[in-house]
């Protein structure tokens, strides 16, 4: 009896983290079909000179090609995570596809949000310029930061 073919493949491809020249990223399988043995492997092609590091367990790259395989097999049903960390020049592009074995997966990009700066040198006033002691009791008479928040009563 041989492995029943794929009834669908989802791919998410999610950017965890990004760094100056590098990022980390998380992608999940999942299929309806049968179990798919491990031999069966996603691959995708990074569109801008991506490269995983080193040894990223179950990760191979050759130029922009890389595959993916699991100890064991795909689970039917139950989505599977791989992780790895790569680096990257320039621009970080998502890789346009997925493939499962020989079928094309339907593909999901997740970036990551965008960077809030870190708000370093917090002389304590607030944005219209008035210090305080950022006093935030809920009872609407804090000073600074958080004045006229609140406003509860505790009962």
């Amino acid at each position: 009896m041989g492995v029943a073919p794929i009834v669908s493949c989802a791919v998410t491809y999610q950017v965890e983290r990004v760094g100056r020249d590098g990022f980390d990223a998380a992608v999940t399988v999942g299929h309806g079909g049968d179990v798919i043995p491990g031999a069966s492997a996603l691959s995708f092609a990074f569109p801008g000179g991506q490269a995983i590091v080193a040894s990223a367990g179950g990760w191979r790259q050759s130029g922009n090609d890389v595959v993916a395989t699991v100890d064991g097999a795909w689970a039917a049903q139950s989505p599977t995570t791989l992780r790895f960390p790569a680096g990257y020049q320039g621009q970080n592009p998502p890789p346009p596809a997925f493939y499962l074995g020989d079928s094309a997966c339907q593909t999901t990009v997740v970036t990551p949000p965008a960077a809030v700066p870190s708000n370093t040198g917090d002389d304590g006033s607030d944005d219209d310029g008035n210090s305080g002691s950022g006093n935030n009791n809920g009872n609407g008479n804090g000073n600074g930061r958080n004045r006229g928040r609140g406003n509860s009563q505790a009962e």
